[in-house]
């Protein structure tokens, strides 16, 4: 089930699909508002959805210029608050400046159907900030991790050095989840000035599969982890990394697959090591 709902007079649409457990909404503006007010407005709306739908965020990112950073995520604590919806989850803040400039562009949300969980989610919190969310269903355990390596990491750090500690500090939580990097499915690598040092990044996130025994990071039998790199930066990264892990219990009926594209080569073929889609079937 997909529904669009106005936000007007705002200048925006929040688009919620509904796949069994699943919901995705998706906060889209397409003109310029002030971005406390924006994030007011759009929140509220996911809010009530949220609510009303009775469902858990498991995966949240806002796409906004950083300078209004702070007060997108002031208006989003208060509507999410004044709901009754959980606002001290991560949220990954991708510098995403919309076509007006400056301001909100939108946000991502995705979410579950606690009522139809094996358990709901759970909040992961490391080195005393949250981090991400695990829950099951099915069978599965699902882990989602977010804005990896985290604030201690400073911008002037060496970038690759930064991609090598995000992949680690992900294994680690993972493994304190019962699963480790093997279980990842999909992600999101966020990379400040991507062009400059994308060769590098490669290098440094294929020793980092192959120390871990990623699928694929040795062999072509077996398939990495379907991804996405984004130049864009986040506020204290140079690298900063979003996840979903998926690992199937005795008997789920849960399956993964990777998917090949039929227009474009295999990543493996210039020095990338990621799957072009997956898909996680239950």
């Amino acid at each position: 089930m997909k529904t669009r709902i106005s936000l007007a007079p705002l200048p925006g649409v929040l688009h919620l699909a509904v796949v069994r457990e699943r919901a995705f909404l998706v906060l889209a503006f397409d003109g310029p508002c002030p971005p406390a007010d924006a994030a007011a407005a759009g929140y509220a709306r996911i809010a009530r959805e949220l609510h009303r739908r009775r469902l858990a965020v498991v995966h949240e990112r806002v796409f906004g210029s950083l300078p209004c950073e702070s007060d997108v995520r002031a208006a989003r604590a208060a509507a999410l608050a004044a709901a009754d919806v959980e606002a001290a989850g991560p949220v990954t803040y991708v510098q995403g400046r919309p076509p007006w400039g400056e301001g909100l562009a939108g946000a991502i949300v995705a979410a579950v159907d606690p009522d139809r969980l094996d358990a709901a989610p759970r909040l992961i919190v490391d080195r005393g900030a949250p981090c991400g969310r695990v829950w099951r269903a099915d069978g599965a355990l699902f882990v989602t991790l977010q804005s990896l390596p985290g604030p201690a990491v400073d911008d002037a750090a060496f970038p690759p050095l930064q991609a090598r500690r995000a992949i680690a500090d992900a294994d680690r939580l993972l493994r304190a989840e019962g699963t480790d990097f093997r279980a990842v499915v999909r992600t999101w690598f966020y990379l400040r000035g991507i062009l400059g040092w994308y060769t590098e990044f490669n290098r440094e996130r294929t020793a980092a599969y192959g120390r871990l025994g990623v699928p694929g990071a040795r062999d072509t039998a077996g398939r990495p982890p379907a991804s996405t790199g984004i130049g864009a930066a986040t506020r204290d990264a140079a690298c900063a990394l979003d996840l979903l892990a998926v690992a199937p219990g005795p008997g789920s009926p849960v399956r993964l697959e990777r998917l090949v594209s039929p227009v474009q080569p295999d990543a493996v073929r210039y020095g990338s090591l990621f799957s072009r889609g997956a898909t996680v079937r239950g």
